[in-house]
């Protein structure tokens, strides 16, 4: 039977914790892989930060407290307001 652990995911907007997920134990990313999630602090969709361990998480909030993931949130967020306009645009 398969083996699950819950990984936290955190936003690259606000820096808060977003809702976490059950993956496998051998199911491993590299360390701060991105994944486009739903953020309940932000209403929108937007890229977070995989982390598996406390210090993968600490390491996160110390890089998120210097601003080195502002610019690669402002991108996401562009990004995703240009394909929202493009579906208006296209009638879906």
């Amino acid at each position: 039977m398969a083996q699950f652990e819950q990984h936290k995911f955190f936003c690259l907007n606000c820096g808060r914790e977003g809702i976490p997920l059950s993956r496998k134990v051998n199911h491993k990313h590299k360390a701060f892989h991105r994944k486009k999630l739903y953020c309940p602090w932000c209403k929108q969709e937007v890229n977070h930060v995989e982390v598996s361990t406390p210090a993968e998480e600490a390491k996160f909030k110390e890089e998120f407290e210097k601003g080195m993931y502002k610019d690669e949130a402002a991108e996401t967020l562009a990004f995703i307001r240009a394909s929202s306009e493009w579906q208006k645009h296209l009638g879906r």
